[in-house]
């Protein structure tokens, strides 16, 4: 995964590409994986957890997309903003 990033990294033409492209990267393996997984991802497995419906069943392919949306959506919203650097107008 860290490689993934790093080569996105590389790749990137500017920070906003970078992020857009490391939120649909995790979207993607949060959601397939916790899909394929029968609702669990490595750290969720290791601690013996799993995400199910409210009735216990496994989650669908859909509700597993919409659960990694929505949980990239949240970490959006809360994720400190970048500080803008002051440019240095008038020195030579």
């Amino acid at each position: 995964m860290l490689l993934m990033g790093l080569v996105l990294m590389l790749c990137a033409q500017n920070l906003m590409t970078y992020l857009m492209l490391q939120m649909a990267l995790h979207i993607l393996y949060e959601g397939c994986v916790t899909y394929m997984w029968s609702g669990s991802t490595p750290g969720k497995r290791l601690l013996g957890l799993a995400v199910s419906t409210t009735d216990a069943s496994p989650l669908t392919l859909t509700a597993c997309l919409v659960r990694a949306v929505l949980k990239a959506a949240f970490w959006c919203d809360t994720f400190p903003k970048f500080p803008t650097v002051p440019t240095l107008h008038g020195v030579h």
